[in-house]
């Protein structure tokens, strides 16, 4: 009986346990949603007119979690983060499109930002166009709304002291250069300077005269 009475209670305790998780699990996701919700502090239509959003969803969430992962492997990113995801409160008509300035503190100029739409049950890039990233600002065009997401991707940076790799190629070439340099440099002809031009004639002239003032006196003689 006592045993009997230690498994029931063993029992009780486990589950309990597991609706106190499962109790807190929707509240941390609604949290998180909240958080990406707020990093976005206003968005301006093209017009100027402010719109309004609201916290995605916690499988929303999730998901965009999930998508940043995706495009890490895809892109070979050395880390990617999401931004912001937000709910826009807007409907657009077959055919329209509209752009939209989210003023996101978070984002850098120059930061390579991924905005990403929720189609109903996955996030895709393919309606989003024109996206340009300001000081705090992400400008988009949209095709096809309302959440929204943002990721930023960051790339790994080259290192320049990396060793260059040439072709085999490459080396014949150098060494065909290589062979006519050294031909050139030892085919080449010094000209001699204007004074020894002109000082080489006389002397042959002096010369060739001795030795016809030679030849006559050993004639003479």
């Amino acid at each position: 009986m006592k045993k009997k009475f230690i498994s029931v209670l063993a029992a009780l305790m486990v589950l309990a346990m597991g609706t106190t998780v499962s109790a807190q699990s929707p509240d941390t996701g609604r949290q998180q949603a909240e958080t990406y919700k707020q990093a976005v502090s206003e968005v301006k239509a093209a017009d100027g007119t402010t719109v309004e959003v609201k916290a995605a969803t916690t499988e929303q969430v999730q998901a965009a979690e999930t998508a940043a992962e995706q495009i890490k492997t895809e892109q070979k990113a050395e880390q990617v983060t999401v931004k912001a995801v937000v709910d826009v409160n807007l409907i657009l008509a077959a055919g329209q499109t509209a752009t939209l300035t989210f003023t996101v503190p978070s984002v850098t100029a120059g930061a390579n930002i991924v905005v990403l739409h929720w189609d109903g049950s996955k996030w895709e890039s393919d309606s989003v166009s024109g996206v340009q990233v300001q000081e705090g600002k992400v400008t988009a065009t949209f095709s096809k709304l309302s959440p929204i997401a943002f990721v930023e991707v960051q790339q790994v940076a080259s290192t320049a002291s990396e060793t260059p790799i040439y072709s085999p190629e490459w080396y014949e070439a150098q060494k065909v250069a290589n062979t006519d340099n050294s031909a050139a440099s030892n085919t080449t002809v010094t000209s001699p300077k204007t004074g020894e031009a002109a000082f080489l004639p006389m002397m042959a002239v002096i010369c060739l005269a001795g030795v016809v003032v030679c030849a006559r006196k050993v004639k003479f003689n």
